[in-house]
């Protein structure tokens, strides 16, 4: 469960890097 959790979390940082570089 912590690992889902973790892997969720770690998705929705490379989510919101990817945006930042596309709206960069």
């Amino acid at each position: 469960m912590f690992v889902a959790l973790l892997q969720g979390f770690n998705a929705a940082v490379d989510d919101d890097f990817k945006l930042r570089i596309i709206r960069f």
